[in-house]
């Protein structure tokens, strides 16, 4: 007979299909919090970025924005983010972008409650340490984050964080059940600034994600059921995501369009993505024989 454990992450919540400025501003006051830091990358940072429109529609329940998280989440920028955050004295984080922004803030939580400030502080607490190993100590009333993700990475549903030293030019692991989110906002809107090479590439990486758990030799069925609703759902919503997108791009104007944003048609073509709680990530280049070969 199968038997096992399954354990809830303390994800509190996940709001979908609503405006992420107005989620978050109730969001902020159920959990009495009035110094968020918005925490986002420089393409998510500028005058016209969502990292500095969400932290300007937040007024004065915002304390200031950081705004230099990099690809896969750098030792260095995770160390200044905690800096900014205990200078401000933020008592809630806004991660606004993909799993880069949200694996570092994972790891700025840790180095708030630890008092870590150099880089190097972080060795004792990373996965696969033996020696001098230590593990994260929260608060009682512990820094959190709030989630507001732009690509289908899924970083925001786990306890678990990716970031780099490149001292030594490898990823290395973060895990503790606080490091996942306290909640989740989906808006296909916050996706309209992200390219469609990311956008598909990180569908790509749920479709693995939901193959990997099926393949798995230590089956779950709660987990099975997950899977397979959502290579259903990526199938599906991938496919009409590109169509959509392709069709829009088209019909755009040839001039005065800004990069930086995608046509009402295609962020149409990811809200039943992103307003979902299944997430995924699929190739440009082979997303059509992909999502057209998946049978379930």
């Amino acid at each position: 007979m199968l038997s096992g454990v399954y354990r809830n992450t303390q994800l509190d919540r996940v709001v979908y299909g609503r405006p992420a400025l107005d989620v978050l501003g109730e969001l902020l006051a159920a959990y009495g919090k009035t110094r968020a830091l918005v925490v986002s990358t420089r393409s998510l940072s500028g005058s016209d970025g969502l990292g500095t429109a969400i932290a300007e529609g937040l007024g004065e329940r915002c304390v200031g924005r950081f705004g230099r998280i990099s690809a896969h989440s750098p030792r260095d920028d995770v160390i200044a983010a905690a800096d900014e955050a205990r200078r401000l004295q933020a008592d809630i984080l806004v991660a606004v972008g993909g799993s880069s922004v949200t694996d570092a803030c994972k790891v700025v939580q840790l180095a708030v409650w630890n008092g870590l400030t150099n880089p190097g502080a972080l060795d004792p607490y990373r996965a696969g340490v033996r020696e001098g190993a230590k593990s994260p100590a929260p608060p009682a009333d512990p820094l959190r984050m709030i989630a507001v993700p732009t690509t289908l990475s899924a970083a925001e549903f786990t306890p678990f964080g990716g970031v780099t030293d490149t001292r030594r030019h490898a990823k290395e692991g973060y895990a503790h059940p606080l490091y996942v989110p306290r909640a989740v906002v989906l808006d296909p809107e916050m996706t309209r600034q992200t390219p469609p090479e990311l956008w598909f590439s990180t569908g790509m990486k749920a479709v693995d994600h939901c193959v990997e758990t099926l393949s798995s030799l230590a089956r779950s069925p709660y987990a099975d059921a997950l899977a397979k609703e959502g290579l259903q759902r990526l199938a599906s919503g991938l496919s009409r995501s590109a169509a959509l997108m392709s069709l829009a791009m088209s019909m755009a104007p040839r001039t005065g369009r800004s990069s930086g944003s995608r046509p009402a048609a295609a962020i149409e073509g990811r809200s039943m993505l992103v307003s979902s709680p299944v997430k995924a990530r699929v190739s440009s280049t082979s997303s059509s024989r992909l999502l057209t070969s998946i049978s379930l």
